[in-house]
């Protein structure tokens, strides 16, 4: 009997899981690629963990489907499976990329910025940075900031 995803325990991801499974019955990507019509470039992506690289979730997540269908493996559990792993893996990038961003929503503001003297004409653009006018509004100082 194929164990099911969520007995092999919290530790092994899904792609690590289904790579295990594969191997186990000698089944080679090349052959899941063509039997399930996901293109291999996707399967490698599923067993590596790297959601970047597939598509939007619906269409990933039937990527995932198939590929357990395939394997012998409850389909069901591994969308679950998935739908796990990629919350926690982008809850994972926007906490890095909040911690990575100076002043915290500085970021967000620069690009509102940029996104607002896109629309307003060269000679009519104002002559402060809306990233030092924030700061004077909000009394924060010019510390550990990088020069522009």
């Amino acid at each position: 009997m194929t164990p099911t995803i969520l007995e092999t325990g919290e530790e092994e991801k899904l792609g690590q899981f289904l790579r295990r499974e594969r191997t186990k019955k000698g089944i080679f990507l090349s052959e899941v690629a063509e039997k399930t019509c996901v293109r291999t470039y996707y399967l490698e992506s599923i067993e590596e963990g790297d959601f970047q690289k597939l598509p939007p979730s619906l269409i990933a997540r039937g990527f995932v489907r198939a590929y357990a269908s395939y394997l012998g493996v409850d389909p069901d559990a591994a969308a679950e499976k998935f739908n796990s792993e990629k919350t926690s893996a982008a809850d994972k990038e926007k906490s890095a990329t909040a911690l990575s961003t100076p002043h915290g929503r500085g970021g967000m503001i620069r690009r509102l910025e940029g996104a607002f003297l896109w629309f307003i004409p060269r000679k009519k653009r104002p002559a402060v940075d809306l990233c030092d006018f924030m700061d004077q509004l909000n009394g924060a100082s010019d510390v550990g900031r990088t020069p522009r």
